[in-house]
């Protein structure tokens, strides 16, 4: 599915805690309810998983990232390199071009609806990105059997020059669904 393409804000400001628990029982029934209405559709599961781990993602959202895109075993998420985002050098902090990468591979190893987490991961950063740029970062699952999967991600800034590649594993928590039981459907 394809998710808002509308300009990237300057910072997204953080749900107030009584607006982030009405909006996380919104969020938990409106993907009860695509669960029951699509039964086992998976891009119907994946949207239901973009909107519910998006309103929950606190983190992604103060880096200024959004969420482009989800789809079975893929997510594109992009985010805008602000001034303190940038280092020493006067280019994008590599820590926050890791950190969009990451979270592509969280959206796409979790839109089959079961709770994973990246157990570990690696970056190449082969063009640096400058102040102003608009990176987007596009993972794909390569393999998913047992309990881990392994996605690669490529990072690009809005002119299509390639900035990095990151490659994580996920791992699966046994018999946990994004929502209901265990730790994220608490």
């Amino acid at each position: 599915a394809r998710w808002a393409e509308a300009p990237i804000t300057a910072r997204a400001s953080p749900p107030s805690r009584k607006s982030a628990t009405r909006a996380s029982g919104h969020i938990d029934s409106a993907f009860r309810s695509a669960m029951t209405d699509q039964g086992s559709d998976p891009a119907a599961i994946a949207d239901a998983v973009g909107v519910t781990l998006w309103a929950r993602d606190t983190a992604s959202r103060q880096m200024g990232m959004e969420l482009v895109e989800i789809a079975p075993g893929l997510a594109r998420v992009r985010m805008r390199v602000r001034e303190d985002m940038t280092n020493g050098h006067q280019v994008g902090h590599g820590g926050y071009t890791f950190a969009l990468a990451d979270t592509a591979l969280a959206f796409a190893s979790n839109s089959h609806g079961e709770l994973a987490l990246t157990a570990s991961a690696t970056i190449e950063f082969l063009n640096p990105a400058r102040l102003g740029h608009v990176l987007m970062a596009t993972a794909r699952e390569q393999s998913r059997g047992g309990r881990t999967g392994i996605s690669d991600v490529r990072v690009e800034n809005q002119q299509g020059e390639l900035a990095a590649l990151f490659r994580g594993c996920s791992a699966r928590l046994k018999d946990v669904r994004i929502l209901g039981n265990g730790p994220s459907g608490a």
